[in-house]
């Protein structure tokens, strides 16, 4: 279950946001945004893997409590079931994008007005798969993402986006046979409030 942990004067307080929302249960890592909507009203967003491997939106908006909503259900198709670490950027327009590891590929998962959409973006040449944490950031006032990760060697991948096409690269090459499995961190685009 997702348990939420908030302070309260000279304590914490808990509260259990599956049980909140009559939601499913996750696994693994979560990612949290802040979606700033509509009416610029924000909206706390936690997006985890189903045990599924469905993407499961759980979200509180004001004082309507915490709701949910399983992303993967409503595309058209469906998607693959996904394995791996989640993370999340809010994009320019009110966009968010939340990337997923799916069996060794990296899914973009993107909303707009017309709902929620999802692609597979393409590895680079000698690249089998991705492997190990992610991490991803908006560039360009949020209408560029960078995500980068780790290939089953240990090299670190780069993919980049400007908003319509997507490469991808190698931005180093080791000759280890472990992957990594260091912690990428929190990236941010320090000119796009400038």
């Amino acid at each position: 279950h997702l348990i939420e942990y908030r302070p309260s004067k000279r304590r914490w307080l808990t509260s259990d946001i599956t049980a909140a929302a009559n939601g499913p249960a996750v696994q693994g890592d979560v990612s949290v945004n802040m979606f700033i909507g509509g009416a610029a009203r924000a909206t706390l967003e936690v997006f985890a893997r189903g045990t599924d491997g469905h993407l499961i939106r759980y979200y509180r908006a004001g004082k309507f409590g915490w709701r949910t909503e399983d992303i993967s259900a409503q595309l058209s198709g469906g998607a693959a079931a996904l394995t791996g670490p989640i993370v999340t950027v809010s994009g320019g327009f009110g966009q968010r994008f939340v990337y997923a590891q799916a069996g060794g590929r990296i899914v973009e998962f993107s909303s707009d007005i017309d709902g929620w959409h999802a692609q597979e973006l393409a590895l680079p040449a000698g690249v089998s798969s991705i492997v190990g944490p992610l991490a991803a950031t908006a560039t360009n006032g949020g209408t560029g993402r960078v995500i980068y990760g780790y290939a089953p060697n240990g090299s670190l991948v780069q993919f980049t986006s400007d908003g319509t096409t997507w490469t991808a690269s190698v931005l180093n090459s080791t000759s280890g046979s472990s992957a990594g499995t260091s912690p990428l961190g929190t990236l941010f685009d320090a000119l796009a409030d400038l």
